[in-house]
């Protein structure tokens, strides 16, 4: 209890933030995705690609822009499409916390079926924090960030059989500027209504 306390402390710090730059990794099976989010104050970017070892040298990438109102979105597969002006499923990307504490019950419910221990990932001094669910939570003593998760029960689509998915996290903080807020050429794309 002390420790999940003692870092959801330590990352109020960095969750607070109106300027950060998050990267992931993301291995799962046959599919490798990489996500970059950019946010300063009420604006972001999130960039998405995804390989897939089944389609060999194809991949595919997603951008959404948010100027503080609305999504334009950039999508590049086969053919460039995009979609400006949307106002849905708007979500900003937030620095993760898998210590969030949201209630008492919560905290000492989450206490009583942890395992945590002492472990090195990604070149940082971590909590490796296992959940009954089947979670594994790599936490920096340093900071709370989570440094990489690892769950269970994914369907590989090659193979068909369960792997795990192993997401690595990468955080900068006060370095978004201006420019990650700039626009694809809207030439080079079709526009979707």
């Amino acid at each position: 209890m002390i420790i999940i306390a003692n870092l959801n402390s330590k990352i109020s710090n960095y969750t607070a933030s109106t300027n950060y730059h998050i990267k992931t990794y993301n291995y799962s099976g046959d599919n490798f995705i990489i996500c970059e989010s950019y946010i300063k104050d009420k604006k972001y970017v999130n960039k998405i690609e995804f390989f897939s070892e089944t389609a060999i040298g194809e991949k595919t990438t997603s951008m959404d822009y948010y100027n503080g109102k609305t999504v334009n979105s950039y999508n590049e597969t086969s053919k460039k499409v995009a979609i400006l002006n949307r106002t849905d499923n708007i979500t900003q990307p937030r620095i993760p916390n898998k210590v969030e504490i949201y209630n008492p019950f919560y905290y000492i419910l989450i206490s009583a079926i942890s395992s945590i221990k002492s472990e090195e990932c990604n070149g940082k001094d971590c909590y490796r924090i296992v959940i009954l669910d089947g979670g594994i939570y790599y936490i920096d003593k340093a900071t709370g960030l989570t440094v990489r998760t690892i769950g269970e029960g994914t369907v590989s689509t090659n193979s068909g059989k369960m792997v795990d998915t192993i997401t690595d996290f990468q955080y900068e903080f006060d370095v978004v500027s201006e420019e990650h807020f700039i626009e694809p050429d809207i030439i080079e794309y079709e526009i979707q209504e």
